[in-house]
């Protein structure tokens, strides 16, 4: 009796255990790293991420470790003002890679100690992001093509120049755009004041909107967490077509991650 007892106990246990299993599996996504998860699509992570470099946008690569980029045409002064509107976009209904970036993420330990490089956060155990209304942009090749026409000449200069001074021009084709709450979670006991002057800080370094900070947490919209470059495009010009030769398109940006800055080195303003 007692064996009988035992064995449908074990039953009993397996079975809760199965289910509950299951249950997280299939209905709760666990919490990645998003820079893997950006990488395994084929974007480069943009930390901190910006609203700078909307697809058609021209940068130069800085330095490639760590990968930073400068702009050097935003997408106006690249394709011209009507550009914006031939930009293609999905969301998490008909995009996987949407679906899939759609949820809650960590902020990498690493990225989090390279912004505390002067012990501001100190109290700060960890980073959470919950992305919402994700979207993929991207521009297609004949929009490129059809609107080099409006490129302005100041542009045109300063790509005459970089290509001069052999630095190393491309174009973003397409972005990973998302809406952002972060959840900071304190490693020890501080008051409200003293959380809201780290949550603050820690939303102007991660583009969140100020008027959206509390104690915890802070929000921002319409950020670009991932980009995906194309140099064939870059080099195109309306006076002539670089030779392909039947080869690969090429990217430039081959890093993980990137920042985007302005001259002077520091971290380009939203």
């Amino acid at each position: 009796m007692a064996k009988k007892r035992t064995w449908l106990l074990s039953i009993i246990l397996f079975s809760l255990i199965f289910i509950v299993g299951s249950y997280f599996f299939f209905h709760i996504k666990p919490s990645y790293d998003l820079g893997s998860k950006l990488n395994e699509y084929g974007y480069i992570e943009l930390r901190p991420p910006t609203k700078l470099v909307p697809p058609g946008t021209l940068v130069k690569v800085i330095k490639t470790d760590p990968m930073i980029v400068g702009i050097v045409c935003p997408q106006k002064s690249s394709l011209g003002e009507e550009v914006k509107n031939v930009i293609l976009e999905s969301d998490s209904n008909v995009s996987e890679v949407a679906k899939e970036i759609t949820g809650k993420f960590n902020i990498n330990f690493n990225y989090l100690k390279k912004m505390d490089s002067k012990n501001k956060y100190s109290g700060v155990k960890q980073i959470k992001i919950n992305l919402s209304n994700v979207k993929i942009l991207e521009i297609p090749d004949d929009a490129v093509f059809d609107n080099l026409r409006y490129r302005s000449n100041g542009c045109k200069t300063a790509l005459v120049a970089r290509k001069a001074s052999n630095e190393k021009v491309t174009l973003i084709k397409s972005v990973i755009q998302a809406d952002v709450n972060y959840i900071i979670e304190f490693s020890e006991k501080l008051n409200a004041d003293a959380k809201m002057k780290i949550t603050k800080g820690l939303a102007i370094e991660l583009g969140a909107d100020i008027e959206t900070v509390t104690t915890n947490s802070a929000k921002g919209k319409n950020l670009y967490w991932g980009i995906r470059d194309d140099k064939f495009l870059a080099e195109v010009t309306l006076e002539s077509l670089p030779p392909t030769g039947g080869s690969i398109r090429k990217r430039l940006l081959n890093s993980n991650v990137a920042m985007v800055v302005n001259d002077s080195g520091e971290n380009a303003p939203l």
